[in-house]
């Protein structure tokens, strides 16, 4: 699989080459191919490259689209998302913000796109210790994900793990024990045993069983996860 990114990457630049040539710098194709490029190195791991080119994508993008543009605010979001892979998490937090409130004003607080945004600054306030923050947003979006997707969505069941995470930042490991051991009999329900997600949901139902001196019950989740 990372051979094949490798692969788009080489494939990639040379798109990228090629629009700038012909193109231009400035040509909605040229920014196209830029913010493909730069996804891939995200997807690389190459989180600094993604960022230098996000930044211009989305200066130029605000330059010729205007800030409130939808493809101005999914640029914005993915350098919010290449910042939090940095670890430059109070960069990150500006970017969300700002996309939260334009995607509330134009698309409304229901769209996928606004849930995946609070969703995201959820994340960031997490990584920032600002649990209570993180909490309030996690509860926002698991609310309107069940109710628009279902309680065994993927989604939803993301939504119900960040959420167990925040409460136990919060150290209300009883509530985060209650969410974490649904999520696990759903991924078991509907990924199996040994997938990724399950493994996860695995683990930190582990960590909490830890913090609340279930040892038992901790060692035996690890068992089953290693």
């Amino acid at each position: 699989m990372l051979g094949e990114f490798k692969k788009a990457q080489e494939l990639e630049n040379v798109v990228l080459e090629k629009r700038k040539q012909f193109l231009g710098d400035n040509h909605p194709d040229t920014l196209a191919a830029m913010g493909n490029l730069a996804y891939t190195y995200s997807t690389l791991g190459e989180f600094k490259k993604a960022q230098e080119l996000e930044i211009v994508v989305l200066e130029k993008r605000k330059q010729f689209l205007g800030d409130n543009h939808p493809q101005t605010l999914i640029t914005m979001g993915n350098l919010a998302y290449t910042y939090s892979n940095l670890g430059e998490f109070k960069k990150a937090q500006e970017l969300q913000i700002v996309v939260l409130e334009k995607q509330k004003q134009f698309l409304g607080d229901n769209h996928p796109h606004t849930l995946t945004t609070k969703n995201n600054l959820a994340e960031t306030y997490r990584e920032l210790g600002q649990f209570k923050k993180a909490q309030e947003l996690n509860i926002v979006v698991l609310e309107k994900r069940k109710q628009f997707l279902g309680d065994n969505h993927p989604d939803t069941l993301t939504s119900m793990g960040n959420l167990a995470l925040a409460y136990n930042g919060l150290g209300e490991f009883k509530n985060a024990q209650e969410l974490e051991i649904v999520v696990l009999e759903k991924q078991k329900q509907f990924l199996g045993d040994n997938h990724p997600d399950t493994l996860i949901a695995m683990a930190n139902l582990a960590c909490t069983y830890w913090d609340l001196r279930e040892f038992t019950k901790a060692e035996e989740l690890e068992l089953l996860a290693s």
